[in-house]
């Protein structure tokens, strides 16, 4: 039972990790100022539009 609840609160502290990061790279993307506004990083990111459009801004 122990071992079970150690890993639920590994998964949590993942989990929690994972949200901080996206929301950091979030809010640099939607900082460069490109024509895709990110509302949340796995959705719109999927299709490769918008990191074209970061690698655009960055490396013009």
């Amino acid at each position: 039972m122990d071992s079970l609840k150690m890993s639920f609160v590994k998964m949590m502290t993942d989990d929690a990790q994972t949200l901080q990061k996206e929301r950091c790279f979030r809010l640099w993307v939607n900082s460069l100022g490109i024509a895709t506004y990110v509302n949340n990083v796995f959705e719109n990111v999927r299709n490769g539009w918008v990191l074209l459009e970061v690698l655009d801004k960055v490396f013009p």
